[in-house]
């Protein structure tokens, strides 16, 4: 596959190059991102649907990533970041030089890049350092209809609906629901 994939960016072909990578999963694009020059990696890259290439970039490897970083625009890595979990964000801060988490966090909204900050300020391998902060929480007293009118309206953008919060008036933890057991 690289072979016929280094073929295609020599020739130039790009449309059979764009038709090749959505016949593949994103763990075998991502792993062949990490064999090519940074070059090919950035054409590639750009040939992605925005829907799936910040998946793709959070299974490449840390100097693969930094590499492709470099070589992108200010809006290309604002793509990147917007479309990573807030968790998978600061996992990349975290293992970037300085010099590109200026550039990294530059070019992140306001409100994520402070939500990455708050996962920043844990210790290594702590929990607050391997959490999500993107689940989905519910008032007590909720009816399954009203869990499921807000399940569909914010559960694509967020990255751990299988389990619900159950909060009182006042936000605390009131309890927890397998949404299995709503189903």
């Amino acid at each position: 596959m690289l072979e016929k994939i280094i073929d295609l960016i020599s020739k130039k072909d790009f449309k059979r190059l764009k038709a090749l990578l959505e016949d593949l999963n994103n763990a075998d694009i991502s792993e062949t991102l990490d064999e090519l020059p940074d070059e090919d990696v950035a054409i590639i890259f750009r040939l992605l649907p925005k829907s799936e290439a910040a998946d793709i970039f959070a299974y490449m490897e840390t100097e693969t990533q930094e590499d492709l970083l470099n070589l992108l625009s200010d809006k290309e890595i604002s793509d990147i970041i917007s479309g990573l979990f807030v968790d998978d964000a600061a996992d990349l801060i975290g293992e970037m030089p300085a010099n590109v988490v200026t550039r990294l966090l530059k070019n992140t909204k306001e409100d994520k890049r402070k939500a990455i900050n708050e996962i920043l300020k844990y210790p290594e391998d702590s929990a607050g350092s391997i959490m999500t902060t993107d689940f989905i929480d519910v008032p007590s007293g909720s009816t399954v209809k009203e869990v499921f009118d807000k399940l569909r309206k914010v559960g694509r953008r967020k990255e751990a609906i299988y389990i619900l919060y159950i909060v009182d008036p006042g936000k605390y933890l009131a309890g927890v629901i397998d949404i299995k057991d709503l189903l």
